[in-house]
């Protein structure tokens, strides 16, 4: 049981979490490996929201150089 909990939940959790601490310090371009079943979900939603806040970032840069 603890194997599994371990394998399925927590090493899936902890990627997560550093994925997120990595975003949160700018590094927004990282690729964040699949977790399984629900914590895909939730990876899924990160994944989306750091190329969102790339794009964006990418688009004030932009606007900054006057492109």
């Amino acid at each position: 049981v603890a194997a599994l909990l371990r394998r399925n939940v927590f090493i899936p959790i902890k990627s997560l979490a550093d994925f997120t601490n990595q975003a949160v310090s700018g590094r927004l371009g990282q690729e964040l490996p699949y977790c399984g079943h629900e914590i895909e979900q939730i990876a899924s939603n990160i994944r989306i929201m750091a190329r969102e806040l790339e794009d964006a970032r990418r688009e004030i840069e932009k606007w900054k150089k006057g492109d």
